[in-house]
């Protein structure tokens, strides 16, 4: 089916349990965005909302399965508002004082930041269905941590892999030459190769995307990936400002538990310092100053893992010692 996209938000009608589909937006041969869905046939048990943003008014063909006259496809429709955003924060279940986004599954927080009065709050997220699934960024925003709106999606899969967990951060000194005038917001993030169709083969690397319109519009870095494959499903990168090297440091996990540090002038070019050990720790390392009983001048560094165990010590740009 060749399709014009004129609004944002292609609706699709979902039943829980349902045959799951491949649903792929082309042009020509090439697979611009693709995901896995329980299309329902019937009547369905929700409707989501595939997020369109990046190719809006762009030509395209879509196809179910390779199907391009599927029956599934007449089902879809196009609209300007996500589906549910009129009424579903009202439902009778629906947490309220913790974040939930408007459909889909929602884990691992990413990407927290605060630039220029907002806090910018992303995470793993399939807005396709209630389980794990279609690696996407979700994104919204806050004025003071309690009230949220929803962006959309920051992130979509491609063909380096679907979009799995990092972290956000300001380029406050623009060492990064991205972005316009103003410092840009950036977000490091691992693709997962070989988690869908169209990344088969591909292994897991660290990715950089960046926003000059304070997170509305997000812009993948042409160079991708900013760190290649290093070892088994290595992932999850936290980067954080050195100020004593002046240079950007990246915890990221490695294998086993392992854990890698990496440096950069600029948050491109990165080269391995050292390595280190946690005894359970597995996935999403954390690296971040403590002052001593607030003293400045005693300034002790915390390495964190997934499972909750950390290690306090001192970093000197290269090598975390306890």
């Amino acid at each position: 089916m060749h399709h014009t996209i004129s609004h944002r938000y292609l609706h699709l009608p979902v039943r829980d349990g349902a045959p799951m589909r491949r649903l792929r937006l082309r042009d020509g041969d090439a697979v611009l965005y693709a995901f896995d869905i329980e299309l329902a046939e019937g009547e369905p048990d929700f409707w989501v909302s595939a997020d369109l943003w990046p190719w809006l008014g762009r030509t395209v063909t879509l196809d179910l399965d390779g199907d391009e006259s599927d029956p599934g496809l007449e089902r879809c429709r196009e609209q300007d508002l996500a589906a549910g955003s009129d009424d579903a924060y009202g439902e009778p279940v629906r947490p309220l004082y913790h974040f939930t986004s408007l459909r889909g599954w929602n884990n691992d927080p990413n990407g927290l930041v605060y630039y220029q009065g907002e806090y910018h709050l992303f995470w793993q997220h399939n807005p396709f269905g209630r389980r794990w699934g279609n690696m996407h960024w979700g994104h919204a925003i806050s004025a003071d941590l309690i009230h949220w709106r929803e962006l959309g999606e920051a992130l979509h899969p491609d063909a380096t892999g679907t979009m799995f967990s990092g972290c956000g951060l300001v380029d406050w000194h623009k060492t990064s030459g991205l972005g316009a005038e103003e410092p840009p917001t950036i977000c490091v993030y691992t693709a997962a190769g070989g988690r869908s169709p169209e990344s088969e083969e591909q292994p897991f690397t660290q990715c950089l995307a960046y926003s000059s319109d304070r997170g509305r519009t997000w812009t993948k870095y042409t160079g991708n990936p900013v760190l290649g494959h290093v070892a088994g499903n290595n992932r999850d990168p936290k980067v954080v400002w050195h100020a004593g090297s002046e240079r950007w440091v990246m915890a990221l996990y490695l294998e086993g538990h392992t854990y890698g540090l990496y440096s950069s002038p600029d948050l491109i070019h990165w080269q391995e310092e050292s390595r280190l050990e946690m005894g359970d720790g597995t996935e999403c390392p954390d690296l971040f100053p403590l002052a001593l009983d607030g003293d400045p001048e005693q300034v002790r560094w915390v390495f964190w893992a997934a499972n909750g165990e950390y290690r306090v010590g001192d970093f000197d740009g290269q090598a975390f010692r306890t």
